[in-house]
């Protein structure tokens, strides 16, 4: 997706398909495509596992936040790509606070953006 398109015409979701299935009017059958999955799912050649047991909850707590399953997200997955916005901030900010305290904002959220610099910022700060 273009670096100039603004953020609301950027893809969010993809699903692969080897041929676009078709009607019997020859449109396209929307109804029989795969559901899609968020960008952040794609696999990508930086992606990694957590290695630490603060990274292990953060991924959990992404995945629970995102609905998303928890190997779908990476440590270094990114929080918007994998399709966070402001209200799953909301939702990710308190697991996080219940576990850890007060220690994170939803700026560090959209600064920090990976469970790796999250985790990493968790540690420093708890």
């Amino acid at each position: 997706a273009g670096a100039g398109l603004p953020d609301f015409l950027r893809p969010t979701h993809y699903a692969q398909v080897d041929s676009i299935p078709l009607t019997v009017n020859g449109k396209a059958d929307t109804k029989a495509l795969p559901e899609a999955k968020p960008l952040g799912a794609l696999t990508t050649a930086g992606e990694r596992g957590p290695e630490t047991g603060t990274e292990t909850v953060v991924c959990e707590f992404f995945a629970e936040a995102l609905d998303l399953d928890d190997d779908e997200v990476s440590a270094v997955g990114d929080f918007v790509s994998l399709g966070g916005h402001s209200m799953v901030a909301v939702r990710l900010i308190g697991l996080l606070r219940r576990e850890y305290g007060p220690v994170i904002t939803i700026r560090d959220l959209f600064t920090l953006r990976t469970p790796e610099a999250i985790a990493r910022h968790l540690d420093e700060n708890s």
